[in-house]
């Protein structure tokens, strides 16, 4: 179901769960992670959502610096939390969000949208501009929970920088991004391109 910005959240806000402690797995000190969840599986945490840091090193010195691209966790309550679902949480309880930030017209109500949902830490994905990965409004809004950020390259600048693809030929690039994303098997891709529902 597609809606323009500023309806979708009025009409789907209410289906959010926003209970974080029961939808979210809590970031908490290694040593005990380890003993729930295993080496293997906290290491695949620490690799995706804090740049190969030790969740230790994450805890004790944030902030820290990760590429435009990356999701990282998020912090309710004097609590750290990963973007990944407890594996008993029920998602018929919830929904999840994506947003399309590709726009520069609409770049700023997209991120309007994405503030709204992440108020009441809905599941989103956020298909954005490689060219707008330096913006601070959207740094600013990883305090919510993104399971992915999804980012667009466009044409090269004069420095060789990712430039910003024209709204009159976004259409094109998102049908095309549509149908890759449709008929993606994961099952044919290599382990780099895989992500394990749980993580």
């Amino acid at each position: 179901e597609s809606d323009p910005f500023g309806v979708s959240a009025y009409s789907h806000l209410v289906l959010v769960d926003c209970q974080v402690q029961e939808k979210y797995r809590k970031l908490e000190p290694r040593d005990h992670m380890v003993k729930i969840h295993g080496e293997k599986q906290v290491r695949v945490w620490e690799t995706r959502y804090l740049g190969g840091a030790s969740v230790d090193a994450f805890l004790s010195r944030t902030p820290m610096l990760f590429s435009p691209e990356a999701v990282l966790p998020f912090y309710v309550d004097d609590q750290w939390y990963l973007p990944v679902l407890r594996p008993e949480y029920d998602t018929d309880n919830d929904c999840l969000i994506i947003i399309d930030a590709t726009s520069e017209m609409g770049f700023d109500a997209a991120l309007d949208e994405l503030a709204t949902f992440g108020s009441r830490y809905a599941r989103m994905v956020v298909i954005t501009q490689q060219g707008f990965a330096k913006d601070a409004r959207l740094a600013n809004l990883k305090k919510y929970p993104l399971s992915h950020i999804v980012m667009v390259p466009g044409p090269l600048d004069k420095h060789g920088e990712p430039g910003i693809i024209s709204d009159y030929l976004l259409p094109v690039v998102i049908s095309l991004m549509g149908a890759a994303m449709k008929f993606f098997n994961p099952a044919e891709a290599g382990p780099e391109k895989q992500h394990r529902p749980d993580g």
